[in-house]
């Protein structure tokens, strides 16, 4: 049994992995400032499956992905340069049995948004880290990379 309870812990760590890297490329964000005016310094989020049209600065929500496996909510962000670093939650679909019909978690996160570039016309982030605050569910790690560069 507890050979069942092992794989079935990798096999869903395995596609929590997947469902973060899949939602960084179905981002999307709200309660931000939107799209950069021209010659607008600012360095941003992607959003909407990296969709540079959809870019936000210091969102209080951000879905991460458009399919709701991975939603940012409650955030209070204490830098945003040329790093970001934030406070909130994390709900994740954990993807068990399956993605469709998987129960979700809210955890408390600390977010860093970092290595921002020239992309799309504007300053985007590329990489966002997510650190869980508290003990995550079976199967998910505690800390985990998320790629956030936008598609032009």
């Amino acid at each position: 049994m507890s050979r069942k309870l092992f794989a079935g812990s990798i096999a869903v760590a395995t596609v929590v992995a997947a469902v973060l890297i899949q939602s960084a490329m179905s981002a999307s964000a709200t309660s931000g400032t939107s799209v950069a005016p021209t010659g607008d310094s600012s360095v941003y989020l992607a959003a909407n499956g990296k969709n540079a049209a959809s870019a936000a600065v210091t969102p209080q929500t951000a879905p991460i992905s458009q399919d709701s496996s991975l939603k940012l909510s409650d955030m209070t962000w204490t830098s945003w340069s040329d790093s970001a670093s934030g406070t909130g939650s994390a709900t994740v679909n954990l993807c068990d049995p399956n993605c469709a019909t998987g129960k979700s978690v809210t955890i408390p996160v600390t977010v860093t948004l970092s290595a921002p570039q020239q992309l799309c016309g504007h300053d985007f982030y590329t990489d966002m880290r997510l650190a869980f605050q508290s003990t995550p569910p079976n199967g998910l790690p505690s800390t985990t990379t998320v790629p956030v560069a936008p598609l032009c």
